[in-house]
């Protein structure tokens, strides 16, 4: 089944929210499209620029949605470690391609991030991966998530609850 999505040059279309079936079991279904604003659409440049100019403790949120590399990654993470004074949620759920499913290192001992909602297709997180993330309240661990290394936590003394999905084979 093909669903069309309308065009509208000041909105982007990001993905469905409900991911449709192949084929309709019947009739009147529904489904959600996801939109963001074209002009708030940024570079890992811009998106770390905006992280340095920051004012006030925050929390403040940032959405990133998607393609997003490696060193984007790193771009924006290191704007967040030298503004240590704003505290930043970070919801990076809309995002592919992030180091092809694996989230790495990149966030240790970001003492500002509070809480991060990692993108919907990760399916390991590294040792060490949020090592000394101090301020990290929350995070949102995917359903496809398989594999947690050995201190990904650590030093993060501020997570309440950790809710582990079903489908996580191995925590080392």
């Amino acid at each position: 089944i093909t669903i069309e999505v309308p065009s509208n040059s000041d909105y982007t279309f990001v993905k469905w929210q409900e991911t449709p079936p192949e084929t309709f079991p019947a009739e009147n279904q529904s489904y959600t499209a996801i939109w963001i604003l074209t002009d708030l659409i940024s570079t890992a440049a811009t998106v770390a620029d905006d992280i340095l100019s920051l004012q006030g403790e925050g929390p403040h949120d940032i959405v990133l949605v998607g393609e997003i590399s490696y060193e984007t990654m790193q771009t924006i993470v290191e704007a967040m470690r030298t503004n240590v004074n704003a505290k930043v949620n970070l919801d990076l759920e809309l995002t592919t391609n992030y180091d092809n499913n694996y989230i790495g290192t990149v966030f240790y001992d970001c003492t500002n991030l509070t809480s991060i909602k990692l993108p919907e297709n990760t399916t390991f997180i590294h040792q060490s991966a949020f090592d000394g993330c101090s301020s990290l309240e929350e995070i949102n661990l995917p359903a496809t998530l398989a594999e947690i290394g050995t201190y990904a936590f650590h030093r993060c003394y501020n997570i309440k609850t950790l809710d582990i999905p079903d489908g996580v084979q191995m925590i080392e």
